[in-house]
């Protein structure tokens, strides 16, 4: 018997490396991935009424109460918030901006 000279990979061997490179590549993506953080309910408050906004095609306005005290808050047909400052609601995304 004669023993050959082995010299590169063969192309079996090239895909198997690459799907155990991209399986591990996509579970260290999804280890680093931050957990998503279940809505408030003033987030869905404010989701609730730009959905109704948006679907209804008119302003439609909600008060929400935080620690006892109510704050205005409308979201427009064009998918904006406008609300009191001290919710900290961004005018153009309806999502909480964090506290600074």
């Amino acid at each position: 018997m004669t023993t050959r000279d082995r010299r590169g990979s063969t192309l079996l061997e090239l895909a198997v490396t690459l799907a155990i490179l991209g399986v591990v590549g996509l579970v260290a993506v999804l280890a680093i991935r931050p957990a998503p953080v279940a809505p408030d309910d003033v987030t869905a408050q404010v989701a609730d009424a730009r959905r109704r906004a948006l679907r209804d095609r008119v302003p439609v306005s909600i008060d929400v109460v935080i620690a006892g005290v109510p704050h205005a808050l409308t979201a427009l047909p064009d998918g904006g918030v406008v609300a009191d400052s001290a919710l900290h609601i961004d005018r153009f995304t309806g999502a909480r901006k964090h506290d600074p």
